[in-house]
């Protein structure tokens, strides 16, 4: 079972079904966990993240029930306990993957092609952002920079010139300042032969 953030938030199952999230909140809730894996995310951050000053009259219950419906998304794919209460908050099972740490992995590895292959669109698309998804959306969009920039280098030194090209160009687009990108992109339009 994976949690999907790489895109639309969605879990899913071992079959490989898609099941999405309805409602914002439980979007924003799933990514909040998601985004901390590993870690207890407090009951108190977590009404702040997920309402702000426009909490409700009973946070601690209307989170409950949030989580109440996640939980019935969960054991749509067989596994209700995939988020586990301890320690005064809420996080995801240590069974529960998501493609954002498997892209990280595949980074890691250097595996940049398989890191890219899982991104299906920006970070929690459809889940409306809060302070610390704003950071991880961040962080998680320079992951993917830097794996287009490595991915497309290793084209490079494999003598393949204009692979990826399309993808440079937008990235530098959307990130005029980053160096590295252009110099990647030079790079590619010199061994193409266009080098004005």
């Amino acid at each position: 079972m994976e949690v999907r953030v790489l895109g639309d938030v969605a879990v899913v199952d071992d079959q490989g079904e898609r099941h999405p999230i309805p409602g914002d909140v439980q979007r924003r809730l799933l990514a909040l966990l998601s985004a901390d894996r590993g870690r207890v995310v407090s009951v108190g951050r977590l009404v702040d993240e997920l309402w702000g000053e426009d909490a409700p009259t009973n946070p601690a219950n209307a989170l409950q029930s949030r989580i109440s419906r996640l939980r019935r998304v969960f054991g749509a794919c067989g596994h209700r306990e995939a988020i586990v209460h301890r320690d005064g908050g809420y996080r995801l099972a240590d069974d529960v993957t998501d493609d954002a740490e498997r892209s990280e992995a595949a980074v890691r590895a250097g595996d940049h092609d398989l890191a890219l292959e899982l991104w299906a669109g920006a970070p929690f698309t459809d889940a409306d952002p809060g302070p610390s998804l704003d950071v991880e959306r961040r962080r998680l969009g320079e992951l993917r920079s830097s794996a287009i920039e490595a991915s497309l280098t290793a084209r490079l030194d494999g003598g393949e010139p204009s692979g990826g090209v399309g993808d440079l160009v937008a990235l530098v687009t959307a990130e005029p300042l980053r160096g590295r990108s252009w110099a990647v992109l030079m790079t590619a339009y010199a061994r193409a032969g266009r080098r004005a």
